[in-house]
C-alpha cells in the first residue's frame, strides 16, 4: 500500500508538474502568439511606410528629372543667347572700327579741303590784290586823262 501510495503520490506530483508545465507552456505560447501578431502588425506598418517613402522618393526623382530637363533647356537657351550676344558684340566692334575709319577718312578729307580752301583764299587774295592795283592804275590813268 505504501508503495502504491508513493507511486500514486509520484503520479499526482508528475501530473501536477505536467499540468503546471502545460499551463506555463500555454502561457508562453500565448505570449509567443501575441508577440508574433505584434511583429506582423509592426511589419505591416513598416511595409506601408516603406511603400509611402518609395512613392515619395519616386515623385522626388521625377521632380529632379524635370528640373534637370528644365536646367538643360535653360542652359541651351542661355548658350544660344550668349552666342547671339557675342555675334552682336563682334558686329558692334566691327561697326565701331568702321565708323572710326570713316571718321578718320572724313577728317583727312576735311583737312585736305581746308588746305585747298586756304590755297584758294590765298589765290583769291592775290587776285583781289592784283585787281585792286589794276583798278587803282585805271583810276589814276582816268584822272590823268581828264
Amino acid at each position: 500500500d505504501k508503495q502504491v501510495e508513493e507511486i500514486s503520490q509520484s503520479l499526482l506530483s508528475s501530473c501536477s508538474l505536467i499540468s503546471h508545465e502545460r499551463i506555463k507552456s500555454g502561457g508562453e505560447r500565448d505570449e509567443i502568439e501575441r508577440r508574433v501578431k505584434e511583429l506582423e502588425t509592426l511589419k505591416s506598418v513598416v511595409e506601408n511606410r516603406l511603400f509611402l517613402h518609395c512613392k515619395e522618393l519616386s515623385h522626388a526623382q521625377e521632380t529632379l528629372n524635370q528640373c534637370h530637363v528644365t536646367i538643360l533647356q535653360e542652359s541651351s537657351s542661355l548658350s544660344a543667347s550668349y552666342a547671339l550676344i557675342q555675334r552682336w558684340m563682334v558686329e558692334i566692334t566691327d561697326g565701331v572700327q568702321l565708323f572710326q575709319k570713316e571718321c578718320q577718312k572724313l577728317q583727312e578729307e576735311i583737312a585736305a579741303d581746308e588746305k585747298c580752301f586756304d590755297q584758294f583764299c590765298l589765290q583769291l587774295d592775290a587776285i583781289s590784290s592784283t585787281l585792286l592795283h589794276l583798278c587803282c592804275d585805271f583810276a589814276s590813268r582816268d584822272q590823268r586823262l581828264l
